[in-house]
């Protein structure tokens, strides 16, 4: 296990955040969101299967994100860990595309142990505020549906955010 190991978010996550004026065409990405994100990751050669839920925060006035999560990372010969992530994007962290409601969300994360089988590695850091990335697009009536994919280097994982509104 490669310490620096795949983040789904993101991992996540996780995470779409788009910038301030980013709300043409209806698009308007704020507020708190529930997702979840699966996928596979390589780490070194073998294929690590991820599987995350959480929640993040957009803040509307600065563009910056923030978010928790929970996964599980799967190694060949019966390793899993299952690992708290934090999140975090700086204001200013989303590009936006041409299309107001696509883009990506650079954020940085950190992933702690929480239980592990063989057990002994609770507690352990597996990477902290390391780099990620993720593209986004906004969809659904009033925009409560946010489809998300990795671009972090050698992860392949997907998955769907809803907004928790009122």
């Amino acid at each position: 296990m490669r310490k620096g190991g795949a983040l789904g978010m993101g991992i996540v996550l996780a995470l779409g955040a788009v910038a301030p004026h980013a709300q043409a065409a209806g698009c308007d990405l704020k507020g708190e969101y529930g997702y979840v994100y699966d996928g596979v990751s390589y780490d070194g050669g073998a294929a690590v299967e991820i599987a995350e839920t959480g929640s993040f925060v957009v803040d509307a006035k600065t563009g910056s994100v923030t978010g928790t999560a929970k996964a599980t990372f799967r190694f060949p010969q019966s390793l899993w860990v299952l690992l708290r992530i934090d999140f975090a994007g700086d204001p200013g962290a989303v590009e936006v595309s041409a299309d107001p409601c696509q883009g990506i969300v650079n954020f940085k994360a950190t992933g702690t142990v929480l239980k592990s089988s063989p057990s002994g590695l609770e507690g352990v850091s597996l990477f902290a505020d390391q780099p990620r990335s993720i593209a986004y697009t906004v969809s659904g009536k009033a925009e409560q549906f946010v489809d998300l994919i990795s671009t972090s280097a050698g992860s392949v994982l997907s998955g769907t955010a809803k907004a928790r509104r009122p």
